[in-house]
């Protein structure tokens, strides 16, 4: 899972030709180009800095006022329901339930997000859990003071408070049933913000758009106009492109084990795996294609939880998902799907 005062642990990611993205974080890049617009479409973008990330959004639309007011009011929903999931804000909801044990008054979003999470939980043997953050901040401690992971005595007691089983999920109640226990959403949330910009932007009549918040990237539109293309920059440098995959009516994410890390060796970093209780070492990145950025968000942390081969058994059982797995070293393994993506 993922540490939040690092919160952008996606690989680098902007938006070329007409659609410039000024932020950059090497060495995975996914890029989105629109194929040549209808001459009648106008294409307006806007980016914001949101969730300790760039998030723009780019509109294609026969109307300019209608894409302007399309993402002005998508930009607003996306920044109300931000507080919700911001663990460090006092104030928020999650950060109530890490506080308190219990939430009696849970928003539908944190529920759904939540929901979510556990069908994740299930569908991945456990690896994805979104109550890990105790060792996640237990392991980043001990690398920062000792530059080791936590002893393995330490990581037992850690794991009694882990659990996604230790969590009773009711639509008004979230409550732990262990002490100790805290949850994260860093690795789903963003997904989620990403799904109901979207939808918003849908409701206003858009029919062409594309929302990249930091690297959780979800297209609308392909019927009407040619796809977005999607480039996959090669993590390890040997080429430019690893890949270029169409995207319509559907999210792709990317997680990446080199940017967000503890130590100078870059050993320890933002993903961590409980049978491990340290960060995996194998896979350094992986890519996930899905029907909602939310799945996507977390199927790509997900990935890096399990060997290749198991990581690619449990995509091959989701509907309409792929993914593409990059470990160290350079092998490449992908779903049986992934060919049919490619531009």
């Amino acid at each position: 899972m993922t540490d939040q005062q690092r919160m952008t642990r996606r690989s680098s990611l902007k938006l070329l030709g007409a659609f410039g993205l000024g932020a950059a974080l090497p060495n995975v890049l996914l890029h989105a180009r629109l194929a040549q617009a209808q001459a009648s479409r106008h294409t307006v973008s806007k980016t914001l800095p949101l969730m300790n990330t760039l998030v723009t959004m780019t509109v294609c639309d026969p109307s300019r006022p209608r894409a302007e007011e399309a993402l002005e009011k998508a930009f607003r929903h996306i920044q109300d329901l931000i507080p919700i999931f911001n663990r460090f804000d006092p104030g928020s909801r999650l950060s109530r339930l890490n506080q308190q044990g219990v939430l009696h008054d849970v928003p539908p979003e944190l529920f759904q997000v939540l929901e979510t999470s556990k069908y994740l939980y299930h569908q991945s043997k456990k690896s994805f859990d979104v109550t890990v953050l105790p060792l996640l901040e237990e392991h980043r401690q001990s690398v920062l003071q000792t530059g080791r992971p936590p002893e393995v005595r330490e990581i037992k007691t850690i794991l009694q408070s882990v659990g996604f089983d230790k969590l009773h999920l009711h639509p008004r109640t979230v409550r732990f049933t262990h002490s100790g226990m805290r949850i994260t959403l860093d690795g789903i949330a963003k997904g989620y913000l990403v799904d109901r910009a979207a939808m918003v932007l849908r409701r206003q009549g858009v029919r062409s758009a594309l929302i990249n918040a930091g690297g959780d990237i979800r297209a609308i539109g392909g019927k009407d106009g040619a796809p977005w293309r999607i480039g996959l920059q090669d993590p390890l440098g040997r080429k430019k492109e690893l890949a270029t995959f169409k995207l319509a009516d559907r999210a792709v994410a990317t997680s990446g084990n080199y940017h967000n890390y503890y130590d100078p060796l870059a050993k320890h970093h933002h993903i961590i795996s409980k049978g491990l209780g340290d960060s995996p070492q194998r896979i350094i990145s992986a890519t996930a294609l899905a029907p909602s950025a939310m799945l996507a968000d977390g199927l790509s942390t997900m990935l890096f939880l399990n060997t290749p081969a198991q990581s690619l058994r449990l995509v091959e059982s989701l509907p309409e998902s792929e993914a593409l797995i990059i470990t160290r070293g350079g092998r490449i393994f992908q779903s049986s799907g992934w060919q049919r993506t490619l531009a």
